[in-house]
């Protein structure tokens, strides 16, 4: 088995009291982990002391939190935790998640196999903590795996996965990727939703990622009461839209031009003319879909297709 790099973990915490100690102790179980930065997004329960604990008994951990004391959401709370972090490659994992101690099986073989990855993404499963939480989760969603159904080379990774492809998406909790990476395409966003999937996207752009175990699971989302789930579907396509607006305007920061900015005119116009039916009144969803097509028909925006 090739020698396994030195890796640094970021996990945000927000009131996790519940979970933050499982999570943690299944990171430790791993000797590739030399360093795990958890990010306490200003908890109010017993999230903090419970990683202070821990810190005491396992010098790799530790504990940070925002200087100013402010709970600042998920994004910026992991940006603060990539700043702490020492070594190369960086690995994620939500503080109410596990790893299986077959995390990093097939990773470091792919990085052997392809000096030039910049990251590995594998399969993400999910461990329901209780019928009802089972019962929700497969009604809304329906699957149980999070994961890219086939492998795809890299430079087809942005057009293969989710949102701008049909064959799935990965999550944070399976990737492992080069801190230089991130550093790149300048960490996760202020969304307060899909700031992981905006990143993920540039990844996808900017870098070279290969899959590793896409078949089975790494590791496990925790499926609970308390998990953040986004039901709405007018939510869903607002955040929807914000998210589009942003990577666009960063592709065309980034002078990305033709197959790419053509998906993403697409997608974002489709989003557009399906929220529109939540603005109430004709007069009101004329303007709203006006003001948002204008910009992406203005031709200094067109050309950037060609």
């Amino acid at each position: 088995m090739m020698d396994s790099p030195d890796i640094s973990v970021v996990i945000p915490a927000y009131q996790s009291e519940q979970f933050i100690e499982a999570c943690i102790r299944s990171v430790l179980q791993h000797d590739c982990v030399k360093q795990v930065v958890v990010a306490d997004d200003a908890s109010t329960d017993d999230t903090a002391a419970i990683i202070q604990r821990l810190a005491e008994e396992d010098q790799r951990v530790e504990y940070t939190t925002h200087a100013d004391g402010k709970n600042k959401g998920a994004g910026p709370t992991r940006n603060m935790a990539i700043g702490v972090c020492r070594y190369a490659w960086i690995a994620f994992l939500d503080a109410d998640d596990l790893w299986l101690p077959e995390r990093f099986d097939q990773t470091f073989s792919v990085l052997h196999a392809y000096p030039d990855a910049d990251g590995v993404y594998e399969c993400l499963g999910i461990q329901f903590d209780t019928e009802e939480a089972e019962q929700q989760w497969m009604e809304r969603h329906g699957y149980t795996l999070t994961t890219l159904q086939e492998r795809v080379e890299p430079e087809s990774l942005i057009f293969s996965m989710a949102p701008l492809g049909n064959k799935g998406w990965f999550s944070g909790d399976a990737l492992l990727v080069k801190r230089t990476m991130l550093e790149v395409c300048g960490g996760y966003s202020d969304l307060r939703l899909s700031q992981d999937t905006e990143l993920f996207m540039k990844l996808a752009v900017k870098g070279r990622l290969y899959p590793g175990n896409i078949n089975t699971p790494v590791a496990l989302r925790r499926v609970h009461g308390n998990n953040r789930i986004t039901t709405s579907p007018e939510r869903f396509y607002a955040h929807r839209l914000i998210l589009w607006k942003q990577f666009s305007d960063w592709c065309l920061q980034e002078k990305l031009h033709g197959k790419l900015l053509q998906k993403v005119w697409l997608m974002r116009t489709h989003d557009i003319l399906v929220y529109v039916r939540w603005v109430p009144g004709n007069l009101a969803r004329f303007i709203f879909t006006w003001r948002s097509l204008r910009p992406m028909l203005h031709p200094r925006w067109l050309k950037t297709f060609f």
